[in-house]
């Protein structure tokens, strides 16, 4: 289990888009329980899917990349992995 710094972004910036996990998971291609377990912080999200995600999300990507460097800085894993 990992507590990420990341998973709470995420959720917000869906919430605030009007989107459910199955449609930022269908516009992802990936699986809805990827996106839970991205938001719950016990799943990367891979660098390639950060451009996806910030688009999908109307979010700036270094959001991402800084609370990956946050998460790193503070010992935390989870957030964007490779």
């Amino acid at each position: 289990m990992s507590s990420s710094l990341l998973g709470p972004i995420i959720r917000t910036a869906r919430i605030e888009a009007g989107m459910t996990q199955a449609e930022l998971a269908a516009a992802m291609d990936v699986k809805q329980s990827t996106v839970s377990l991205w938001e719950s912080g016990h799943q990367k999200v891979r660098l390639h899917q950060v451009p996806v995600l910030a688009r999908m999300l109307k979010m700036d990507p270094s959001v991402f990349l800084a609370a990956a460097e946050a998460e790193v800085d503070a010992g935390v894993s989870g957030g964007v992995g490779g």
